[in-house]
C-alpha cells in the first residue's frame, strides 16, 4: 500500500513539474511599439506561453519604464492559476523614438539588444543568448557579445537570431 501511494504521489509531482509555467525576463529590451507586451520583456516556455506572450502590459507598471520582479509576479499571479518560475530580476523598457520606428520596420537591430545565437555544425546545433554590440541590418554580419564576455560574428537572419556556422 506504501509502495503505492508513493508511486501516485512521485507521478503527481512529475506531472507538475512539466507543467509549470517558466519566464525568464530579458535585462533590456527596445520597444518600437506603444504597447508593450510580455513577449517583448520575457522569455516565456510552457503550457500557456502563447497566451502570456500577447498579454499586455498595463501602462501602470511602464510608468517608470522599468519592470520589476515583483511587478511582473503580480502580472503572472493574475494571469495564472497554476505555478510558474520566474527568472531575472526587472526589465528596463527602452522606447525607441518615432524616427527610429521606420529603420525597425525595415529590419534593423539596435546595439545591446538581447538576441539568440544559433551555432551550427553537421551534427550539432547550439542556441544561447548574447547581446548585439553594434546597430545591424537583417541580411549582414553582426558581432555579439556572449555571457561570459567574448565576442563572435555571424550571419544575422533575423531581428532575434544569429547564424554562426562552423
Amino acid at each position: 500500500m506504501n509502495r503505492l501511494f508513493i508511486t501516485t504521489l512521485i507521478l503527481i509531482c512529475s506531472v507538475d513539474l512539466f507543467a509549470v509555467t517558466r519566464v525568464f525576463m530579458f535585462s533590456r529590451v527596445h520597444v518600437d511599439k506603444k504597447e508593450v507586451r510580455l513577449g517583448d520583456v520575457a522569455r516565456i516556455e510552457g503550457e500557456a506561453a502563447r497566451r502570456l506572450r500577447a498579454l499586455t502590459v498595463p501602462d501602470s507598471v511602464l510608468h517608470d519604464n522599468y519592470i520589476d520582479r515583483k511587478e511582473m509576479s503580480k502580472i503572472l499571479r493574475e494571469e495564472l492559476s497554476g505555478s510558474f518560475y520566474l527568472g531575472g530580476s526587472g526589465v528596463k523598457v527602452l522606447r525607441n523614438s518615432s524616427s527610429n520606428e521606420k529603420h525597425s520596420l525595415t529590419g534593423t537591430v539596435r546595439r545591446g539588444n538581447l538576441i539568440k545565437i544559433v551555432v551550427k555544425n553537421k551534427n550539432i546545433n547550439l542556441e544561447v543568448y548574447g547581446t548585439v554590440v553594434r546597430d545591424s541590418v537583417i541580411g549582414s554580419t553582426v558581432q555579439v557579445k556572449l555571457p561570459g564576455g567574448r565576442k563572435i560574428s555571424g550571419l544575422l537572419v533575423h531581428r532575434r537570431r544569429v547564424l554562426v556556422e562552423l
